[in-house]
This record gives C-alpha cells, sequence and structure tokens, in this order.
C-alpha cells in the first residue's frame, strides 16, 4: 500500500498481519462488532484503508463502498451516511474540514468517527460536537 507520511510523496510501505490485528481488533480506542456498517472512503492503495475493510472484515461488520464523487459533495455525502446506516468512517482531515465546515450535522448517524493525517482545526471539531453528533 501507499502512504505520504511527513514528506507528502507517495511510497511503499507493508503491513505485517499482526500490525492489522493490533490496528482493527480488541482495541482501546473503538469496539467494532457485527452489527457496524463502515463505509470505505478511501482509495484501497491509501493506508487509511487497512482500518475500513480490515476493520470490517476482522470483526464481522458490513462494508459500503463510497465513491468520491459523492466523499466531495457534502450534501450527498450525508444523505449516504444516512441512506446507508453507517455507524464508523475514518476520513482525511481535510475532508472532515470541509464537510464539517459546509454540513456539520452529515456526522448524526454515526457511532464512531475517526480523521487522521494531519492536524485538526479544533473549529470544525467543536461545530461538529455542537451541532452534528
Amino acid at each position: 500500500m501507499y502512504t505520504s507520511g511527513s514528506t507528502g510523496k507517495p511510497k511503499a510501505i507493508e503491513i505485517s498481519q499482526c500490525g492489522v490485528n493490533r490496528l482493527v481488533c480488541n482495541t482501546n480506542y473503538i469496539q467494532i462488532t457485527s452489527d457496524d456498517r463502515i463505509a470505505q472512503a478511501s482509495s484501497t492503495s491509501f493506508d487509511a484503508a487497512t482500518f475500513e475493510i480490515w476493520g470490517a472484515l476482522l470483526n464481522g461488520a458490513h462494508l459500503i463502498g463510497l465513491s468520491k464523487e459523492i466523499a466531495l459533495s457534502s450534501s450527498e455525502f450525508s444523505s449516504f451516511l444516512r441512506q446507508h446506516r453507517i455507524t464508523t468512517l475514518f476520513l482525511t482531515t481535510a475532508v472532515f474540514n470541509q464537510i464539517a465546515r459546509e454540513c456539520p450535522r452529515a456526522f448524526l448517524s454515526l457511532k464512531n468517527l475517526l480523521f487522521g493525517g494531519e492536524v485538526a482545526d479544533p473549529k470544525w471539531v467543536r461545530e461538529v460536537r455542537m451541532h452534528g453528533a
């Protein structure tokens, strides 16, 4: 798979099975069950897809694909999450900030919202917590 790390330039990385298990099984930050519905918003070659794909498969959850076009349209994104009853979502911080700015209520249906890859803007986190969660 590929990651940009701190350089911003994609580079290939290898991940062990043990590392994947530590990421998504019996963790102290999230409990994924067979009742969960995880959206796959990342490209399969992006490191975030490890959480989405293996988080669903190793915990018996549903994995629902989300197109790039929907992910970049706040109103379509919000409708998709509700329509498909998504409970768990991982986004890049940039996409989170964009959706939070345009439609903080988009995340209402989620049980778990994770984002990362860069520093989050506390303004958008507060906005989602106040109006969208």
